[in-house]
């Protein structure tokens, strides 16, 4: 028999019931997400992609010296679990919050509950409690505020629901109801602070929604954020949004218009012109960022299908668009886009932004695409241990690291680049464009090209070629300890190198590089050769080291062909 006690008084218990809700509440809304292979320390648990022989440590268990000739992703690609029904665990719903259904909404897949979740919105703000959705099927539609957004939010607003069970969904035909349109968006322009977007589905019904033809393009992004501070978007599904952006963050002004902006553990399927039929958007970007301080990390983004980029017409599909400083974009697993990710400086500098462990797979135009343009600046840029996959069926130009050497995107130089740790791959079982290269550069000052590997492209491993119109220089280069296997696939004799300085314009200067300890391998490619420094402009201090290692079949060692 347990023995009696005597109960505390009613309120004593409410007061402890009350701290025990609390601290629960405080340590699920707090705690860091841990989902499939990403630790809560932030590293990748297990990078074990085969395809990384060469020097430096860029995977567990690989065996660097081994010959490998393939790229299997297949183990991480089943981490990420693609084809799961679910996001996060579920999270616990706060003792206090606004239940959108309390207000009428509906949920049932047929009824408009926009004023209903509108409602909710608006009282979440007033009693400063998040807005809770459970699941069901809430259709959206209309516009209102400056951005036509569909539902407006404020300040101080947390909008969560029972994971891919809460689904948001725009109704059919949005696009024929009138005039430009977003999902959420402030009701005005200005800052919007504090705001959480957690563990919902959110459905652009992007095949009965797509862009039409012959009208301004529509906007119909996902999440808009104009201005603000501590934004977090978590744990969400973005599907079938067939705006230029899923993800908004930041008006592309100067300063950066927004803060410690965080987009952790979301999934996007099918995005702008990657929905089937959606080509009358010629340039998107599903997550588009502009933030002093940001977190882009753990997201999957995918296409059901590699991306012609020129037929029926030219469109640029790209993942993932960083402006501002001192971000880390890490973690992500990004496939089928025309293009991986733009690391940009159009309308402020860009400091301090690092690109590490992401896998960019069947890309079929770009990896990464590094903007600068006057008078704006890129410095301290760092892409490391990223995994880049190309795909080359649809005949435009590659490269896995690209620079271009056209005003339309360089016009200034890029200070303190570090380019290290990469896997660029190029696969070669599909037909190939005439022109593709692992690393392009036009316009740097103080770059380490160092420790990656690549293989497979039609063209130069490594090349450095001068802007076409603009007298920007190429200097203070370290290329040390990559491994370049199989590249200069193509009958082009001037496109047939390991590492290439094509200085072919006259009034241009590259000075101060050292090539040094790369491991040039050629075992498949009957035109590869190993190291060319040409061109009519100024070369100055280009030194090249005896301990560069020359491997395979008609590979040419020592010093390296000049002209």
């Amino acid at each position: 028999m347990r023995p009696k006690f005597k109960p505390k008084s009613s309120a004593y218990i409410s007061v402890a019931l009350l701290m025990v809700v609390c601290s629960a509440v405080l340590m699920v809304l707090c705690a860091p997400a841990v989902r499939g292979d990403i630790n809560q320390d932030g590293k990748v648990d297990v990078f074990d992609i085969s395809v990384l022989p060469g020097k430096g440590k860029l995977a567990a268990g690989v065996d660097h010296n081994a010959k490998v000739k393939t790229l299997d992703v297949s183990i991480l690609l089943a981490r990420w679990d693609a084809n799961s029904s679910g996001l996060a665990p579920p999270i616990s719903i706060p003792w206090a919050s606004i239940n959108v259904q309390n207000y009428g909404a509906k949920g049932d897949g047929a009824t408009d509950d926009t004023a209903a979740i509108q409602q909710a919105l608006n009282a979440g703000v007033a009693q400063n409690l998040p807005v809770y959705v459970p699941a069901g099927t809430y259709i959206i539609a209309g516009r209102q505020g400056a951005f036509g957004a569909i539902l407006t939010y404020q300040s101080n607003t947390t909008f969560f629901g029972d994971g891919e069970k809460s689904v948001i969904k725009v109704i059919d035909n949005q696009v024929g109801r009138g005039d430009d349109y977003m999902i959420f968006a402030p009701p005005a322009a200005g800052a919007t602070n504090n705001v959480v977007f957690r563990n919902f589905k959110l459905d652009g019904n992007g095949t009965k929604n797509l862009q039409p033809a012959n009208v301004p393009i529509l906007h119909a992004y996902g999440v808009y954020v104009d201005r603000g501070d501590n934004i977090t978007i978590q744990d969400c599904f973005f599907k079938n949004l067939p705006g230029p952006s899923a993800i908004v963050l930041g008006n592309n002004t100067s300063p950066a218009s927004t803060s410690n902006a965080k987009v952790i553990n979301n999934r996007f399927h099918g995005s702008g012109a990657g929905i089937s039929g959606n080509r009358n958007l010629d340039d998107t970007s599903t997550i588009y960022v502009q933030a002093d301080g940001g977190l882009i990390k753990g997201n999957r983004l995918w296409n059901d299908r590699p991306i012609n980029p020129n037929s029926p017409n030219t469109v640029v599909v790209t993942a993932l668009e960083i402006h501002g400083s001192r971000t880390l974009v890490a973690d992500n697993y990004i496939e089928n886009y025309t293009a991986g990710a733009n690391a940009v400086s159009t309308v402020i500098n860009s400091i301090g932004n690092t690109w590490q462990n992401n896998i960019f797979r069947n890309l079929s135009n770009l990896g990464v695409n590094i903007w600068a343009k006057a008078p704006f600046t890129h410095s301290d840029l760092t892409i490391r241990n990223n995994s880049i996959q190309m795909y080359g069926e649809f005949g435009s130009e590659i490269a896995g690291i690209y620079q271009d050497h056209r005003a339309a995107s360089t016009t200034t130089v890029v200070k303190n680049l570090a380019i290290t740790d990469n896997a660029i791959y190029f696969d070669d079982t599909r037909s190939r464009p005439a022109v593709n290269h692992g690393i392009r550069l036009t316009a740097v000052s103080g770059a380490n090209v160092a420790r990656n590997y690549i293989k497979n492209f039609q063209g130069d491993g490594i090349n450095f070629e001068p802007h076409h119109s603009l007298s920007v220089p190429v200097q203070d280069v370290d290329i040390a300890d990559n491994t370049i296997e199989d590249v200069g696939r193509t009958a082009l004799a001037n496109r047939l190198w390991a590492i290439h300085i094509n200085w072919n314009i006259a009034d241009r200067t590259v000075s101060r590089i050292n090539i040094r300890g790369n491991q040039i391998k050629k075992y498949t490619s009957p035109n590869m050769q190993s190291i060319r420094i040409e061109g009519s402009g100024t070369i100055q201090d280009v030194t090249v080291s005896p301990d560069n290692v020359f491997e395979g079949d008609g590979i040419s060692g020592g010093m390296p062909a000049f002209r």
